[in-house]
């Protein structure tokens, strides 16, 4: 068949493809970096941007994708590296915002003077209302995860010992057991064991069987996060550290116990919890050369330590006011 004199062969292909809508979508492309804790806390920006940019969809590319699947205000999300045709999607030729920043870095974070989620705010510019961490996980999560630790026999409470990412060899960074800025100590664990454990069956989650206390029911091995997070949804009680277990406790408006070694509770924590604080100042002739931007480094450098941390808390008052 030959086509008409007056028709070229471009003319007939593009008469056989379909019409492709323009995309007149708007975006918000919000981007995170850091630590679980931080992407639970994190969840509170986003409701902040959809306040802002009502017309916009949000975009959040991020280390810690499940924490936000179900979030109604979030329209897509990536994973950190695995953001195929990302540029051309949502850039390039297309009408976007993006939000990439670092809370960390904001002189009001430096100097403690703000919570985290307010400077998270403040360098996005966004207005601060108040906003505050919420999770959604989906039905079947809550019902496996009630299934999975139901029928215990007692009341469940939840002990948060030790925090921080898993390695391939299930330690820490840089090879410690044990974090002083950010972890139970030791005999901390073993006085709240050792008083609750009649009444309460004691479900301590840490990172290593080397930091399991004797009676208690360990969650060890890595696990999905949303999982991980629900255990706290059927807790009666709850002492945790400043990791992301506190964090995602105030985002299910759970009440709970925290313990600041290194950290401050003004920066990181929430007015929902019973927040203790180190009963004893920094030991005499304390100098810390490490520090720079921050008084304490995350991952507890022995050298930075200012405590005897063998004598940190008032048990009693933990205790009394759990």
């Amino acid at each position: 068949m030959e086509l008409p004199n007056e028709l070229n062969v471009t003319d007939a292909v593009e008469e056989t493809l379909p019409i492709i809508p323009k995309d007149d979508d708007k975006y918000v492309i919000v981007h995170f970096e850091g630590g679980l804790g931080k992407h639970v806390a994190g969840t509170a920006i986003l409701e902040g941007v959809a306040k802002k940019y009502p017309d916009r969809k949000i975009i959040l590319v991020c280390g810690y994708p499940e924490v936000f699947l179900w979030n109604p205000y979030c329209h897509r999300v990536y994973g950190l590296g695995n953001t195929p045709y990302f540029y051309y999607d949502y850039i390039k030729d297309k009408d976007s915002i993006i939000l990439k920043a670092e809370p960390y870095s904001n002189t009001h974070h430096i100097h403690q003077r703000q919570h985290l989620i307010e400077s998270w705010f403040e360098v996005f510019g966004l207005d601060y209302d108040g906003e505050v961490p919420k999770l959604y996980t989906p039905y079947r999560m809550a019902e496996l995860v009630l299934q999975k630790y139901a029928n215990r026999g007692k009341p469940i409470m939840v002990i948060h010992t030790n925090g921080g990412p898993y390695n391939s060899d299930n330690n820490y960074e840089v090879n410690q057991l044990v974090s002083w800025s950010r972890d139970m100590p030791t005999p901390v664990i073993e006085n709240i064991v050792n008083h609750f454990h009649k009444d309460y069956h004691i479900i301590q989650i840490c990172k290593s069987k080397d930091n399991v206390i004797k009676g208690v029911e360990a969650i060890v091995n890595p696990q999905y996060n949303l999982e991980l997070f629900s255990v706290l949804r059927v807790s009666e009680k709850r002492i945790l550290i400043d990791s992301c277990l506190q964090h995602a406790a105030a985002a299910f408006n759970l009440p709970s116990t925290v313990l600041w070694n290194g950290t401050s509770p003004k920066v990181f924590g929430y007015d929902i919890h019973n927040n203790i604080t180190p009963k004893r100042d920094y030991m005499e002739g304390f100098k810390n050369i490490k520090a720079y931007l921050h008084d304490f480094e995350l991952w507890g450098d022995p050298v930075q330590c200012p405590y005897d941390t063998n004598d940190l808390y008032d048990i009693k008052k933990i205790i009394e006011t759990t």
